[in-house]
């Protein structure tokens, strides 16, 4: 690479995101190596479904997922580590976009108008949402148009610059079917993060949480383990959350759980979807926080204390609502942080590490319209890369990040893109600039991407209502 160019780019992950970075950096017809790395045998991200959830670690102050050790010699093949944590999908089997179509799709490429069953019943005909296998499809039809660029069942384990370079080592799982991995490195110019933020789950550090798990490591489970409503029937459940993911669970698990079910408020006040959809609904319990959970004197149910000293006995399940977190194990605090209230430090725009351009996030925001907001961030930053545009100095963002800090705090929510969605899809255009025969032009954001959203979330209501 010489000072003034980008040649090689390497994309981490085979979900929206990294399709959507792959099809911009394709776009400019710039980059003479481009390679996207993915540890699953195949693209789509969460939106391939595991019918077997993913174990839950027992619970301590340590994070549950870390990087593996480096063998000391590459290239090499060394015994099998097996796939890393957060490597199986949150998905289940009847899930539906949250995202509401057309804003669901790239502008250069929608899913197709499928409707499930399931959804028309609830919904209507001709609804916006779609169901997983719909989008799982949509995301993989459009991958084939990349094939020499993906390279399946290959983990990265870790990035580092080395001179201007940066290097992956990759482990290629179970390359030959020997058990086992094959170890190596690679150098690329330039990295772009494209790996989710709905793998490794966020979990509160709840006093006796340790002691359930023993007794019974079905007794406390993350909502991204949930798979069929049946597992939780004639359960008394308490479950600690009230964002999007708890709100379609608890509208799915109302009619065949013990009632009240029982749900702990962290903030304050229920989020406004939660709250829009069960306010004053006699099936559900609010609580405050949980204090603390010990075994029942029978050892088969817990007890629950809140942080206004009220109790709970006899529980059989606790499901802990509470997100994810952003995760990049193979990355040092040398090049990003993830601090403790999950928060990427550094970052402009939620996009670009600030000094370097060269390592770059897609999809790092929250709420941000998936899948439309990967295909405006890859966009820029495509074009950054091939040196069509350029950033503001890093003076300027720094401004931004100690700007959006003051007004956001230093919380997970700094990376919430609503109410301020204008503010920020049209920073990325006027960033991108235009396309000039390179890819395709990036539309402002209208006011009928509002008016998608809100009726979009009208019919939500109108399924998270049902029970």
């Amino acid at each position: 690479m010489t000072s003034n160019s980008i040649e090689s780019v390497a994309v981490i992950g085979g979900g929206p995101s990294g399709l959507a970075a792959l099809h911009a950096l394709k776009s400019e017809h710039s980059f003479g190596k481009i390679r996207l790395f993915e540890r699953k045998s195949e693209p789509g991200g969460l939106w391939v479904h595991d019918d077997i959830p993913e174990e839950l670690p027992l619970l301590t102050s340590e994070k549950i997922s870390k990087p593996l050790a480096v063998p000391g010699n590459l290239p090499g093949k060394y015994p099998t580590q097996g796939f890393p944590v957060g490597f199986k999908s949150p998905a289940y089997k009847y899930m539906e976009s949250n995202v509401p179509e057309p804003l669901m799709s790239f502008s250069y490429a929608h899913i197709k108008e499928v409707c499930s069953p399931k959804s028309v019943e609830l919904l209507g005909p001709n609804h916006p949402f779609r169901h997983i296998d719909v989008v799982k499809q949509f995301i993989q039809d459009e991958f084939k148009k990349y094939i020499g660029m993906v390279q399946y069942n290959t983990s990265v384990e870790r990035v580092f610059k080395r001179g201007d370079n940066w290097i992956l080592i990759l482990r290629e799982i179970n390359k030959d079917n020997d058990g086992h991995d094959y170890w190596y490195e690679e150098s690329f110019d330039a990295i772009l993060v494209a790996n989710g933020h709905y793998s490794v789950p966020n979990l509160p550090n709840v006093p006796g949480t340790q002691e359930l798990q023993k007794a019974n490591k079905s007794m406390v489970q993350h909502i991204s383990s949930f798979r069929n409503v049946e597992d939780y029937r004639d359960m008394k459940v308490l479950i600690v959350g009230t964002g999007i993911s708890s709100t379609d669970f608890v509208s799915d698990i109302l009619p065949v759980v013990q009632k009240p079910l029982y749900v702990s408020v962290r903030g304050e006040v229920p989020r406004k979807d939660f709250l829009d959809s069960f306010d004053g609904n006699s099936s559900l319990s609010l609580k405050p926080g949980v204090k603390s959970v010990h075994l029942s004197r029978d050892r088969e149910h817990f007890n629950a204390t809140f942080t206004d000293n009220s109790t709970l006995e006899g529980l059989d399940k606790l499901v802990f609502a509470t997100g994810y977190i952003f995760d990049f194990p193979f990355l040092s605090d040398e090049e990003i942080v993830v601090n403790e209230n999950n928060r990427i430090e550094n970052l402009y725009q939620h996009i670009f590490k600030i000094g370097d351009p060269t390592l770059s996030f897609i999809g790092a925001v929250i709420a941000g319209i998936s899948f439309r907001v990967f295909e405006y961030q890859a966009t820029l930053v495509a074009r950054v890369l091939s040196k069509r545009t350029s950033l503001p100095s890093v003076e300027e963002q720094i401004k931004w990040e100690k700007d959006l800090l003051e007004k956001r705090g230093d919380l997970h929510t700094f990376h919430v893109v609503p109410p301020d969605f204008k503010v920020y899809y049209d920073d990325i255009v006027r960033l991108a600039g235009p396309a000039n025969g390179k890819g395709h032009e990036l539309e402002p954001f209208g006011d009928d991407w509002i008016t998608i959203l809100n009726n979009g979330r009208n019919l939500k209501l109108k399924y998270w209502r049902r029970n």
